[in-house]
Order: structure tokens, then C-alpha cells, then sequence
């Protein structure tokens, strides 16, 4: 089977995500400067991906509708911060992974776990822009940079 170029797979891994975790559909997407869609206090994951090729996938969250994500996601409400952090941790994870499979189809592929950066603006980005992904009600900033 022949694999879906970068962008094609990444578009796939999000469209899945949303529809079978949060139950919301992709209207649309946006390559923009981070800093004009992203502020303070909205939430930083990182994922590596470690073999067969080494990069860095940064999901970036809206602070506001993050819980509501996760809520619906998890099928109950969330009653605490680490259970918002490790909600955005597996929907990252689930991403990535969705990526991989769609972008290097029928090869092995290894990814980290995630790691929650930053929900404080004061972190530094190793990037200017992002893909942003809209939903009914949210979006989903994704950069991917190689190491």
C-alpha cells in the first residue's frame, strides 16, 4: 500500500481522533504563526517519535475547551488538573500514533511517551508556525519538527 505523503497522513490522524474521541468533525485547517492563536494558560504536549525516524510532534491546546475535550473524550467529568493533563497526554499520544501508521503504513514504527510541557505561555517554542486544526467548538495546533 503506498503511503500518504506528511500532511495527508497528519490531516487522516486528526480527522480519526476527533470523530472517535471527542465525537467532533474537522471543518478545517490552517497553517498559521503560533503566537496569533495560542496564549497564556492554553496547554503544551510533546510526543517524540523515536524509530524509524527521529522528530517532535507539539500539540497545542485551548485552555477553554480543553476540559470539555477531555470530558467527552473520557465519557465522564474530569475532577482534577492531572486528569485534564493525562487526557491531552493520550489524545496527543493517540494522534501521533494515527499519524504513523498512516505515514509509514505496514512498517514498525516506536513513539515516546508524552510529556506535558507548559500550561504558562512563558515556554519557549521551538517554532513559529503550526497547523491548526478547527472543530466544531475547538482547535488542535500540531508541529511537527524533525531532530
Amino acid at each position: 500500500m503506498k503511503n500518504l505523503n506528511l500532511l495527508n497522513a497528519l490531516d487522516k490522524a486528526m480527522a480519526e481522533t476527533a470523530e472517535q474521541l471527542f465525537f467532533q468533525e474537522l471543518s478545517e485547517m490552517h497553517k498559521e504563526n503560533v503566537n496569533d492563536v495560542f496564549g497564556n494558560g492554553d496547554f503544551l504536549v510533546e510526543v517524540n517519535i523515536v524509530e524509524p525516524f527521529k522528530a517532535r510532534f507539539y500539540f497545542l491546546y485551548e485552555q477553554k475547551f480543553a476540559e470539555q475535550m477531555v470530558t467527552e473524550m473520557l465519557g465522564e467529568v474530569i475532577d482534577s488538573h492531572k486528569q485534564l493533563i493525562d487526557g491531552l497526554k493520550e489524545l496527543s499520544n493517540t494522534i501521533a500514533g494515527k499519524f504513523m501508521a498512516n505515514y509509514i503504513q505496514d512498517q514498525q514504527f516506536r513513539i515516546g511517551l508524552p510529556n506535558f510541557k507548559s500550561s504558562s505561555g512563558k515556554t519557549k517554542l521551538p517554532f513559529e508556525q503550526i497547523y491548526n486544526y478547527y472543530f466544531d467548538e475547538t482547535k488542535i495546533g500540531v508541529a511537527l519538527q524533525p531532530e
